[in-house]
């Protein structure tokens, strides 16, 4: 089953009783794939877990489940962005990679909604092919800021890492991106940062997802974010790499 997004994709969906297999499948077409009728977070954890070696994100649990809700509250918004906690409010998130300061980001995202908000709350994505191709025939110069080395410091938990917007890893890009409390943007970066972001908000793809569905995302190409929400919102989030030379 797929489900027509525009912009020229066709987005696979998938269901746990699929198997993994027709997951990897339905991965390799765009590196975006709809999770539909999970129906608890030990179906979500055991079934994309397959995917690859869990990451463990410092807000994580014992199992790599990352519970993704409100936490404080809405007076808390500025200290949850020095904190680089934004996710735990009820805040619209800009299609941005996660753990861009790390040497090398894990490559899947897997995000299961428990129960969706009443207002608000949508999925929004970007995918950074079409962003970086689009980049290239209108705006050249732009692209050879966006991939200078050392052009970008990202914060994080850990430390900062330096790095740019667009990498080569091996044979594919590879995109670092938020636009946030926790990045450093060096002087040519922030000049071209008003038509990348314009670009971004362009080619945004907006999905209405209900309790139940999710999306795995190959968080090396997409970006990925939310629409502000109001009411109680319940999800999981699960970072994982891709193991050592193991093709999907």
């Amino acid at each position: 089953m797929k489900m027509n997004l525009g912009n020229k994709i066709d987005i696979p969906v998938w269901q746990a009783s699929e198997g993994i297999s027709e997951l990897r499948a339905a991965y390799r077409k765009h590196g975006l794939v709809m999770l539909r009728n999970i129906r608890s977070k030990l179906e979500f954890l055991n079934s994309l877990s397959e995917m690859g070696g869990v990451y463990h994100h410092p807000h994580a649990e014992a199992s790599g489940l990352t519970h993704v809700q409100v936490v404080g509250s809405s007076s808390d918004h500025a200290h949850a962005a020095d904190r680089n906690e934004l996710g735990l409010t009820g805040m619209a998130l800009t299609p941005h990679s996660d753990r861009s300061s790390m040497t090398l980001p894990p490559e899947f995202l897997a995000f299961w909604i428990e129960s969706q908000s009443c207002i608000g709350g949508a999925s929004t994505f970007v995918d950074g092919h079409r962003l970086i191709e689009e980049m290239s025939a209108h705006e050249p110069e732009a692209v050879q800021v966006l991939t200078r080395p050392k052009s970008v410091v990202f914060k994080s938990e850990e430390g900062l890492k330096e790095s740019s917007v667009i990498s080569l890893e091996g044979d594919e890009f590879l995109m670092r991106f938020r636009f946030d409390r926790m990045v450093y943007l060096s002087p040519d970066v922030a000049a071209v940062m008003p038509k990348f972001n314009a670009l971004v908000r362009q080619l945004t793809m907006m999905i209405n997802l209900t309790s139940g569905d999710g999306y795995l995302v190959n968080n090396h190409r997409w970006l990925h974010g939310r629409t502000h929400f109001a009411g109680a919102r319940s999800a999981y989030r699960l970072l994982m790499k891709r193991p050592h030379l193991s093709p999907i």
